[in-house]
């Protein structure tokens, strides 16, 4: 996606939306709700495997619930260091706060970079949704995508049972959203299907779900020893129940590939909360500084005002 999204500074294949440290009202209202129209949204639940997640999917958005977890200056050195990083700065980071003062909105605007905005769930839920989807839309996090799809080939029992001369076939499922899903058929079996026919009562596997539907064939693209079927999903038996049940399935999924791609990788040991407390130390100290200077200027105008005064009395 990386190399796509160069392409004129725009992002053509979407971005990724992460959480982090969302509430049960976000993760369980507002996510799920994005989740249903299409966004690409995934959670992180620990802010220490935050940055190798991002590093694997540069020009994200990053969400952060910053009222758990670390401080308020915790946070922001967190959120500020994302600027000295590479990959890190091309970043869109929003704030999701419930306690954050005035100072402290103030303080993150100026000294960091918050372009994806501040919410609170104090808000109600359908502006909360609205808000959001603002955003992304704003940053056009879809791209030219019109549905997240979930590669399959790696996981287990992800597979399209096929019925034929009173034998039963199962093929692998090559990935999956909505709206279609791609298979993979072996060599000896390209020859029964063509674009255009639509396969009846197809039980679809996905790992402890499964469901029966209609595939209409919308392409066959042969790769020598296999071919790849790109099937959509049809008829009577595509209900709501199955668009759920393959919404969840790709979320699952996602969100358990995300977690995969950092496996053994080192989280992030920074101690933001002692960065946090210098960083404070010093903002007093560089105030104080400034209250001082401020004083001595003072007293040099009074000065040179008692002395302007005794001139002309002179």
């Amino acid at each position: 996606m990386a190399d796509e999204n160069k392409q004129n500074g725009g992002v053509i294949s979407g971005r990724k939306v992460f959480f982090l440290n969302p509430s049960y009202t976000i993760q369980n209202d507002i996510l799920k709700a994005l989740w249903g129209e299409n966004y690409e949204v995934y959670v992180i639940s620990d802010y220490r495997y935050a940055k190798n997640i991002i590093r694997h999917n540069p020009n994200s958005m990053l969400f952060v619930n910053i009222d758990i977890s670390l401080s308020i200056m915790g946070w922001f050195m967190f959120i500020d260091s994302f600027r000295y990083d590479d990959i890190l700065k091309t970043t869109i980071i929003g704030i999701i706060t419930d306690r954050m003062s005035q100072a402290d909105q103030d303080l993150f605007l100026t000294r960091s970079e918050i372009k994806g905005g501040f919410f609170t769930t104090k808000d109600s839920i359908p502006n909360l949704i609205e808000s959001f989807r603002n955003v992304l839309d704003m940053y056009n996090v879809k791209g030219r995508r019109q549905y997240v799809r979930a590669m399959c080939l790696q996981e287990k029992d992800s597979t399209v049972l096929w019925q034929h001369g009173g034998k039963l076939f199962q093929f692998k499922m090559a990935d999956i959203s909505i709206v279609s899903a791609a298979v993979v058929l072996p060599a000896e079996f390209k020859k029964f299907f063509k674009p255009g026919i639509i396969l009846e009562h197809i039980l679809m596997k996905m790992g402890t779900l499964s469901f029966e539907v209609d595939l209409q064939i919308y392409a066959i693209h042969d790769r020598g020893e296999s071919a790849l079927m790109i099937t959509m999903f049809t008829g009577a038996a595509y209900t709501d129940s199955v668009k759920k049940t393959i919404m969840d399935y790709v979320y699952k999924t996602l969100n358990n590939q995300i977690g995969y791609s950092i496996s053994g990788e080192k989280s992030d040991t920074t101690d933001y909360i002692q960065l946090g407390r210098r960083f404070q130390e010093e903002q007093k100290q560089e105030l104080e500084y400034q209250r001082k200077q401020q004083a001595l200027e003072e007293r040099k105008a009074e000065r040179a005002a008692q002395e302007a005064k005794m001139k002309v009395k002179v």
